[in-house]
């Protein structure tokens, strides 16, 4: 979630608690264009990548993820923060990804089989108002305020021409 126009925040629940990390990080030059954020955790450290590149790295934290019954959201939180932007391409991942996995795969559409994805929206039905998980879990969602929009991310899926035309819109 965006907490001002200069700070991105993620959480995560573990074994001892909820956890939210605010890294200050000047967002205003990314306006305009497509970029890929990715966020990992080790069972001890949280990380924040931006297009591949080590943003921040935030110890102190510790064990297991939980699973719940609760609701996962893209693009809000509980606290009724709003992202303003388009989102596409959301993966959840069973292991850690390295540096390595994610600019190797920040730019390619997946097949929603490969081993340890749990959870993958690709935003590419472009109507109406669910959203498919093409993971095997099959976590399908609904969405609330937002607009399918034409101005989706620069991926590629085989045979290496653009497939996906779709993201989502929110204000």
């Amino acid at each position: 979630a965006q907490e001002n126009s200069n700070t991105l925040a993620f959480g995560l629940r573990t074994e001892s608690g909820f956890h939210k990390w605010t890294l200050s990080y000047d967002l205003n030059p990314l306006i305009g264009t497509w970029h890929q954020l990715a966020f990992t955790y080790d069972l001890t450290s949280k990380r924040v990548y931006l297009d591949g590149i080590l943003l921040g790295a935030n110890t102190g934290n510790s064990g297991d993820l939980l699973s719940c019954a609760g609701t996962l959201m893209f693009g809000s939180n509980v606290d009724a923060r709003y992202f303003s932007g388009l989102i596409d391409e959301v993966r959840i991942w069973d292991t850690e990804r390295s540096q390595t996995e994610i600019e190797s795969n920040m730019s390619q559409e997946l097949s929603g089989s490969e081993s340890g994805l749990r959870g993958y929206w690709n935003f590419n039905s472009g109507t109406g108002t669910s959203l498919n998980d093409l993971a095997p879990n099959n976590n399908h969602g609904t969405i609330y305020g937002a607009n399918w929009s034409f101005n989706a991310a620069p991926v590629i899926g085989p045979p290496l021409q653009p497939t996906n035309t779709y993201s989502l819109s929110f204000d």
